[in-house]
């Protein structure tokens, strides 16, 4: 559709007065971000005025309430001029048609950048009926040292049936090869039915218990029934969390690590941002923000907070029942226990400042039975275990522990109230959260402390103690931490010293640690020399970071050196469109022994999907998936899967060989993007976007291009061949199927997602049959059409 005005505001172009223009609802956005619809006068290609009452309601979330006030004081409707006084600049973009906003840093709003969103998304996409996914990883090790080769086949798969509300499976095995022998193993297998609305998960198979209180994890056999509101639900908040705030002055490519593990890309415009609803673990998180702007400047921000997973907002409960035989990972596959356990939990939240909730774990020869409490207020989150056991191994024994965490933002804290203080204290008598195992209850107590200063934006200090006495030591344990460091620029200072306590000696160790790193964004590339005074090791890194298009490539180069001995690795990789590719070499060198030790490691992968009869054959993994087709009128043509540049794209699908998105948020809505470059021009492509919310394991077939790629432009008059000026009329194709039109003050109109066959084109009383021919070229330039009047219509 919005090509089609695009053609209209060039032929309107060319034949109004400079001084009239018409009125549009046209798309406002922010860098990528489409935020609202807003009336404007335009002429084509000048923005005459903006309507008030549409830019208030698409301002209103991002501007503040000052900014809000002052446009509604003010007369509508508004000039460009009246809005860049305000700090907010909207430039009209007459090819594209749509509206650019840029604010000023004064003028913007903080914005809530949770992991998830807040909003509920639409519902679900269709579908296919069935899907099987398999990904394919051949790995070849070679021993140079000993002259020996390994090998391995491993074959992971996954499958639905029946839609998001169906049947979902998981499995694995791996086929092993030395010089004697091939062995063959399973991995995880395990099939689960998921109720979003609910939302709950039933799975069986091999599988592990969520924890809670002093509950054990455990790998088991069997089945589990839990509530999980972070697969099924992940758009919702649950947690009463704290924020960072994150100022950005000019556009950015931002990547959120949690304890170092990579959660979410985000690509924003420059405004101020509140980060929060973050995937934390229990106890102190260190959050990661690498930033690369637009102008190619990279930083990095640094911050820990503390989350208690159990501190819930009001009226939200979580529930997990587990059933079923531990299982063990071994080198020829899993084995099970002969005895059957069961273990769960339930919290609820009473309040957003209150959370309380039971848990227990049965097994024949142990049990567990405790409660839990989390409070979170002004003076601090204080959380609460408690948890009574009986063991039955030998003897019939009763233990108990107890276990309470404080955490607060006090002097030195961050200056948005993320706490920088944590006091956890444990004390047990006879016991273990696996209390049938032999020897494993202990009596003693646990006591630790950590505290980081901001000092400046430059220089923080972290100082962390614990004290542990149990039973099965011979001495108490002391163990404690002092570290003040100073970043500035592209070095990295560290001045720190250990001690700590064992039963032969107290030790005192002090240290620095200095690096120096240098990122070169336009390459991607990272180099770094590193002195860790702790281990006296001397370190180098060259690094260069792949990324996840077509074609994209990188490396890792480092050399380690310390009191043992030195350490040799060079790895490189490859991303084709269909496969992926990698090499690793690796050197170490043993001072104490004299000995070396060489390998050389090659892994190749790719998955090939098959949907609903459909396939497709990518490089990506496996999950919730777009199967991307393309239609035969676009053979030989490349089709872009979520391009990202002129030479950039995650994805080629082409009419012989279909590919895949995969789709990083199941049961969320994702955007797949896609365009053909070389297609004929005229050829209509569509929206160039797919959005799609998913299931946890879907395929959903989508195809580029279709029968109806045709553009037509004409001019129609009358039989005086006076112009059909300013009217709307239709398209009637053979089927029936009806095309809106308008034309311009010379007649000229132009009507876009056509097929070939024969078509009326009807205008008022005036009508007239014309023809697509299949052979014809996408863009099709009409005769000048006279229409011959029939009568009123």
């Amino acid at each position: 559709m919005k090509r089609i005005l695009l053609l209209l505001c060039v032929l309107f172009s060319a034949s109004v007065a400079p001084t009239e223009g018409w009125e549009f609802d046209l798309s406002l956005f922010q860098e990528q971000r489409e935020l609202a619809e807003v009336t404007v006068v335009t002429d084509g290609k000048v923005l005459m005025s903006i309507d008030k009452a549409s830019l208030i309601k698409a301002l209103t979330p991002i501007v503040t309430q000052d900014i809000i006030q002052l446009l509604q004081q003010r007369t509508g409707p508004f000039s460009t001029r009246d809005l860049k006084d305000l700090g907010i600049d909207i430039q009209f973009d007459p090819l594209a048609l749509k509206l650019d906003l840029y604010l000023d840093m004064n003028s913007a709003r903080p914005q809530s950048l949770t992991m998830y969103g807040n909003s509920q998304p639409g519902p679900y996409s269709k579908s296919a009926f069935w899907n099987i996914q398999h990904r394919f990883n051949a790995i070849g090790d070679y021993d140079i040292s000993n002259s020996a080769l390994e090998s391995r086949l491993e074959i992971l798969g996954a499958g639905n049936i029946g839609g998001y509300r169906g049947l979902n499976g998981s499995y694995a095995f791996y086929v092993d090869n030395d010089e004697d022998e091939t062995t063959f193993s399973r991995g995880e297998t395990f099939l689960f039915w998921e109720k979003p609305e609910a939302p709950w998960r039933l799975s069986g198979g091999d599988l592990y218990n969520e924890t809670r209180g002093h509950l054990p994890s455990l790998n088991f056999g069997g089945v589990n029934w839990s509530r999980s509101y972070s697969v099924l639900q992940p758009y919702r908040q649950l947690d009463s969390s704290t924020g960072q705030l994150l100022v950005l002055r000019e556009s950015a490519t931002v990547i959120i690590y949690v304890n170092n593990l990579r959660q979410r890309t985000l690509q924003l415009p420059p405004g101020r941002y509140d980060i929060a609803d973050l995937p934390l673990s229990s106890g102190t998180n260190l959050v990661r923000l690498e930033i690369t702007y637009a102008s190619g400047e990279r930083e990095t921000i640094n911050y820990s907070e503390f989350y208690n997973a159990d501190l819930l907002l009001e009226g939200i409960s979580n529930f997990d029942l587990s059933v079923g035989v531990e299982s063990t990972f071994e080198d020829d596959g899993i084995s099970y226990d002969d005895q059957t356990f069961a273990s769960g939990f339930y919290e609820y939240g009473l309040s957003d400042s209150w959370t309380l909730g039971g848990n227990g774990l049965y097994h024949p020869e142990g049990q567990l039975l405790g409660i839990a409490a989390v409070n979170g207020s002004f003076i601090g989150n204080v959380s609460l275990r408690g948890t009574a056991s009986r063991a039955n191994v030998d003897d019939e024994t009763y233990g108990s522990n107890i276990s309470i965490d404080y955490s607060q933002s006090i002097f030195g804290a961050l200056e948005f109230g993320v706490p920088n203080f944590r006091l956890g204290t444990e004390y047990q008598t006879d016991f273990s959260s696996t209390p049938w195992r032999e020897d494993a209850l202990d009596t003693g107590y646990r006591v630790s402390i950590d505290y980081r200063w901001t000092i400046t934006n430059n220089i923080d200090f972290y100082l962390y103690a614990s004290q542990s006495d149990f039973e099965d030591d011979d001495n108490s344990i002391t163990n404690a931490k002092g570290q003040l460091t100073w970043n500035y620029s592209n070095w990295s200072v560290t001045a720190g010293t250990d001690y700590s306590t064992d039963p032969d000696e107290d030790e005192w160790n002090g240290y620095i640690n200095i690096e120096y790193y240098f990122f070169n964004a336009s390459a991607n590339t990272r180099l770094s020399a590193s002195y860790m005074g702790e281990d006296n090791t001397y370190r180098g890194q060259a690094t260069r970071y792949t990324e996840n298009y077509v074609g994209a490539w990188g490396y890792d180069i480092s050399a380690e050196v310390n009191d043992n001995g030195q350490i040799y690795d060079a790895s490189s990789d490859y991303q084709g469109n269909r496969f992926r590719g990698e090499i690793a070499a690796s050197y170490t060198y043993d001072d104490e022994s004299g000995s070396d030790a060489s390998s050389i490691t090659t892994t190749l992968s790719s998955s090939v999907i098959v949907a609903d009869g459909h396939w497709a054959w990518s490089r990506q993994s496996l999950g919730p998936i777009v199967l991307a087709e393309v239609h035969p009128t676009l053979d030989r043509i490349d089709v872009e899967i979520n391009p990202a540049g002129p030479t950039q794209t995650e994805q080629i699908s082409t009419a012989s060989i279909a590919n895949i998105a995969l789709l990083s948020r199941s049961h969320d809505t994702n955007y797949v993007a896609y365009d053909a470059p070389y297609a004929p021009i005229g050829y209509d492509l569509g929206e160039g976007v797919w959005n799609v919310r998913p299931g946890s394991l879907t395929a959903h077939i989508k195809t580029v291009g279709s029968d109806s790629s045709y553009t037509v432009i004409g001019t129609a008059l009358n039989s005086s061949e006076t112009p059909l000026a300013l009217m709307q009329g239709v398209l009637i194709a053979e089927d029936g199927k009806q095309h809106d039109l308008f034309t311009n003050r010379a007649g000229r109109f132009a009507v876009e997602g056509l097929k070939p066959g024969r078509y009326t084109i009807r205008i008022a009383n005036y009508s007239l049959e014309f023809s697509v021919n299949a052979n014809a070229d996408s863009l099709v330039y009409l005769n000048v059409l006279i229409l011959a009047e029939e009568g009123t219509l």
